[in-house]
């Protein structure tokens, strides 16, 4: 599975997006690494879900390789 999801590629970062945010605490922050291409896709789902704060960071070679949100509670 964490090959693929056999549909988009984007199933777990929707789980992620739904669920992440019961663990945290107020001020707490996910970051899920992401294929370089992924960086809007994976930005879109968790501001459609209203994380806060949505950012992709670059890997050291310049591509987008992280996805950072803030806790939406």
């Amino acid at each position: 599975m964490a090959l693929t999801d056999e549909g988009d590629g984007l199933t777990a970062y929707r789980t992620i997006a739904d669920q992440a945010g019961s663990y945290l605490t107020a001020r707490g922050r996910v970051l899920c690494e992401i294929g370089w291409e992924q960086g809007p896709d994976v930005s879109a789902i968790f501001e459609g879900r209203g994380w806060g704060s949505v950012h992709v960071l670059p890997d050291l070679d310049g591509r987008d390789r992280v996805v950072l949100a803030r806790n939406p509670a």
